[in-house]
């Protein structure tokens, strides 16, 4: 069963629409590094110096703050076992790696689902009476998009303090809010169990790179660097700091999501038999009322487009898919090849 987007392997001539990854490719800034093939006769920086200092400075913490990883995948793997971390709270529906992660470290998490006909978006998360140890939260949430405002995290941070639990912010996808975009790494100082959770993958379009990267206390950054293993970077990873300050690229990627994503939610809301929740993020999450998500994705493959089948996701059904916003020619292929599909 797939767990994530992005399974391209085997279908050739396809557009992947199930992958939220910005569109417009690798940084430039990236470039001479990605091409310095002379990196990979050293081992990369044990202690990944530059490339901590880079996003202590992108972020504005300190780089005894910082930890990095091979993707965020990594990362919330090293958060469970170097924590030991045994009831997590999960606020869902989201991304399934928080769950299928603490259970291959043995721990029970626990699932709280926010209700679809408030479109998963709410004015509180209540966890008074439940027991647990940590607490994951998706900001912006994937696969629904919603931006949660800066007062629920507050809130959830002082419950979880109440309990002594550790409050895990994934805001992988926060760059691609901009303008209504913020971050909750400045709070870490205040909770010394707060982790704020970052990536180059989406926004800077480099998966196959895996750099993810966590923000906490000293307390907890020394915890977490004790389990993980040796060289958790490649050498052009290592390297890649540059991406964090190429203005022209992060002001292309402004431009593109604020144009991109206003217009596919307008496309998107005149297809019949379709619900489009809205989004801060860069893709859509959208309810079948004709279809099941799997019948849907098989026919949009063999119109040349991947979607994301959101059935595998606890807490959804085969109501649900997800689309990534790409740029206009993709986006307007896409939609006509959808709504054919839906009311053709």
């Amino acid at each position: 069963m797939q767990v994530h987007g992005g399974d391209i392997y085997g279908r050739e001539g396809i557009v992947d629409f199930s992958s939220n990854i910005n569109p417009l490719g690798i940084p430039d800034s990236a470039i001479p590094v990605l091409k310095n093939i002379d990196l990979l006769t050293c081992y990369p920086d044990e202690e990944n110096r530059d490339i901590t200092r880079n996003i202590s400075e992108y972020m504005g913490v300190k780089c005894e703050n910082v930890m990095v990883g091979n993707g965020l995948s990594e990362v919330i793997h090293i958060i469970i076992a170097g924590l030991g971390i045994k009831r997590p709270i999960i606020i869902g529906p989201t991304f399934d790696e928080y769950r299928l992660a603490s259970l291959a470290h043995g721990a029970s998490p626990t699932v709280y689902y926010l209700k679809e006909e408030h479109d998963f978006e709410p004015d509180k998360v209540d966890l008074n009476g439940l027991d647990y140890d940590a607490v994951f939260i998706c900001n912006p949430n994937n696969p629904t998009g919603v931006l949660y405002d800066r007062e629920v995290i507050l809130d959830l941070i002082g419950q979880a303090r109440g309990e002594n639990a550790y409050v895990i912010v994934d805001e992988a996808f926060m760059e691609f809010c901009f303008e209504r975009g913020y971050t909750m790494a400045e709070y870490i100082s205040e909770y010394t169990g707060l982790i704020v959770l970052r990536a180059a993958t989406k926004f800077f379009g480099m998966p196959g790179l895996r750099l993810g990267y966590a923000f906490s206390s000293e307390e907890v950054i020394s915890k977490l660097k004790r389990v993980q293993p040796s060289w958790p970077l490649n050498a052009f990873a290592s390297r890649i700091g540059p991406i964090f300050f190429d203005t022209n690229y992060i002001n292309r990627t402004r431009e593109w999501i604020n144009e991109e994503r206003p217009y596919m939610a307008w496309r998107l809301k005149r297809i019949k038999k379709i619900y489009t929740y809205p989004s801060c993020a860069n893709f859509f999450m959208i309810r079948l009322d004709s279809i099941t998500s799997t019948e849907l994705k098989a026919r949009m493959i063999e119109k040349g487009f991947l979607i994301r089948d959101l059935s595998n996701i606890p807490g959804l059904d085969t109501r649900f898919i997800r689309i990534a916003v790409k740029d206009r020619g993709l986006n307007e292929q896409l939609l006509i090849a959808l709504e054919e599909t839906l009311n053709g």
